[in-house]
């Protein structure tokens, strides 16, 4: 008795096929989930950031994500190209947001410093949790036959 297994080059090519377009889906998959986690911490840093003029909170951005070469990223910040005039001191929010973020010693009535790290590192599981279930989910669907 005996089993043979063959292969051909259609075989492989086909595999190949599949192999790209569960890359492909598996990367939109990634782009989804990280578009997902910067509206949650943009959400959580609305708790967090100081909010003496609002002007620290109302300068929070957000860039879609976006894939560059092989990399994937979004992005959450305070200024660029949010940033704007704080009515009560005349200064740019970009000129002072690194101080109020870094400053543990500072008071503030309402938020704290750390108000974008907090969040981020708060959620890390969570975040890592949605890029494999998208992930996961992307593959899933593309299953190789």
């Amino acid at each position: 008795m005996k089993l043979k297994f063959t292969l051909d080059k259609s075989s492989v090519a086909q595999l190949e096929q599949n192999v790209l377009a569960a890359l492909e889906g598996s990367v939109q998959a990634g782009a989804r989930a990280l578009d997902k986690i910067v509206d949650q911490v943009g959400i959580m840093c609305d708790s967090y950031v100081p909010r003496h003029t609002g002007s620290l909170a109302a300068a929070q951005y957000k860039k879609a994500a976006k894939l560059v070469g092989q990399v994937v990223t979004a992005e959450i910040g305070y200024g660029g190209p949010a940033d704007r005039v704080n009515p009560r001191t005349g200064q740019l929010v970009s000129s002072y947001m690194f101080y109020v973020h870094e400053d543990l010693a500072k008071h503030h009535p309402v938020g704290q410093a750390k108000f974008l790290e907090v969040p981020v590192r708060m959620s890390e599981h969570i975040m890592m949790s949605l890029l494999h279930w998208e992930i996961s989910a992307a593959l899933a669907i593309k299953r190789v036959r």
